[in-house]
């Protein structure tokens, strides 16, 4: 149930869902540019735990008309996290699917996966990882 001091962090996951999809589209550097700068801390933002910021992207992601996809729910929740200060990253893996590849994106935050569980459907990871409080 949606708590009324989360109202800020739903707001910003759905402009941040909106825009992720044409972001991306124009250039797969923009995705590194944007996860690699350092997010403003967003005083409007409530520090909710990095579980319920997930849960509040999935919520989010569900009710919108284009079901952003996995990578751009990813991009969002560790954005979220980062103007927070809560350090996570996201991770890209990859899995043989007939004669080609298929990726999938999720967040983890020490070693738990927060969102887009990447074991349930058997995606090996890549040794690159996207970290914004680090960066």
């Amino acid at each position: 149930m949606l708590r009324v001091r989360e109202c800020p962090t739903v707001a910003a996951a759905a402009v941040l869902l909106a825009a992720a999809h044409p972001a991306l589209a124009m250039s797969p550097a923009v995705l590194r540019r944007t996860l690699r700068a350092r997010p403003l801390r967003l005083r409007v933002l409530p520090a909710l735990s990095p579980e319920r910021a997930a849960a509040v992207v999935r919520g989010v992601a569900a009710r919108l008309p284009c079901r952003p996809s996995c990578l751009e729910q990813a991009a969002a929740l560790v954005w979220i996290l980062a103007a927070q200060g809560t350090a996570a990253h996201m991770a890209i893996g990859v899995r043989r699917e007939g004669g080609g590849l298929a990726a999938h994106a999720w967040v983890e935050r020490d070693g738990r996966v927060l969102l887009g569980d990447p074991s349930s459907a058997g995606f090996a990871p890549l040794a690159t990882r996207i970290d914004p409080c680090r960066a």
